[in-house]
Parts: C-alpha cells; structure tokens; sequence
C-alpha cells in the first residue's frame, strides 16, 4: 500500500528537497512497518497453525493415552484370568500326581493282598489234594479189608451175600429169618 504524501497525494512533487526527503523517509518507514506488519500477521498465522497443531496432537496424544490405559487395562484382565487359569492347572495337575500316587499305592496294596489270597488258596488246594488222596486211600483199604473180611469172615468160612453167619445174622449183621 504506497503511502500517500501530505498533500494526500503521491503524485505531489514538491520542489522542496527537505520535503522531498522528508516524504522519502516516511515512505521508506512506511513500507517497513507494513512489511513488518505483514510479517508479524504470518508469524501469527504461523503460531496459530502450530497452536491448532499443537492442541490437536495433545487431543490425539490424549486418546492415544486412554486408548493404552483401556488396552493396558484389558491386557491386565486377560493376565489376571490366564494366571488364575495357570494356578487351577497347576493345582489339578498336583491333584492328579496325588490321585496318580494313590492309585498307585491301593493297586500295590490289592496285588499284595491278591498275592496272598493266591498262596492261601493254593496251600488250601494243595492241603485238600493230599487229604482227598489220603482219605480215598483209607477208603480204598477199608473197602479192601472189608471185602475181604466180607468174603471170609472171621472163622475163615465162607460169607457170601448168602451166606448166614452162625449167630443166624445176615451178611451185613442183620437179624436173619431163624428155623
């Protein structure tokens, strides 16, 4: 904006070098200011540009701060639930190593006991084969001498089924019919 002279125009020359010199400098001042001025106006410009960047990067910073805090927070959640899901691993598994144990020890013990109920058994078997073969011994030899005895009778006569005994008995010392 060219400044205007005293006169209120710029196309008054004055004939004067002093005035001349004098219109010279406010000229040169006034370009200078306005130049000035618009510098200032871009440096404000500039600022408010920066400020509005500014207020918005602290704006974006501050979502971002509490999109963190939300994540951190969920994150911690999730911690908290695999950690509480670790522990009840670790305790059903430690249940387990006890129960694994426990069975363990109850199977050695019903082996143990099957063990010996087996043994018992078997000297019962054993003990019953030998008695039973003892027994039909003694049976075979009181079938034996009984046959005999059956068949000679005590007098050396014969004693068949028949056969009365002089004390007029059966064969088997029952009453026989008498004459």
């Amino acid at each position: 904006m060219p400044f205007l002279g005293i006169g209120g125009s710029s196309d008054s020359k004055s004939v004067d070098p002093e005035v001349r010199k004098a219109e010279k400098i406010l000229a040169n001042e006034a370009r200078h200011e306005q130049r000035n001025l618009e510098h200032a106006v871009k440096d404000v410009s500039k600022v408010e540009k920066s400020h509005e960047k500014g207020f918005k990067s602290a704006d974006k910073a501050q979502h971002a701060l509490e999109k963190a805090a939300n994540e951190e927070h969920a994150t911690a959640m999730e911690l908290n639930k695999a950690e509480h899901k670790h522990d009840t691993a670790v305790a059903d598994h430690r249940n387990a190593v006890k129960e694994l144990e426990l069975s363990k020890q109850n199977e050695e013990r019903l082996q143990e006991y099957v063990l010996q109920r087996r043994s018992t058994m078997e000297e019962l078997q054993n003990k019953k084969g030998a008695n039973d073969r003892t027994r039909e011994g003694k049976l075979s030899q009181l079938h034996a001498s009984s046959t005999r005895s059956i068949d000679e009778g005590p007098s050396g006569a014969p004693t068949g089924p028949d056969a009365v005994s002089a004390t007029g008995d059966g064969p088997s010392g029952i009453q026989g019919p008498t004459v």
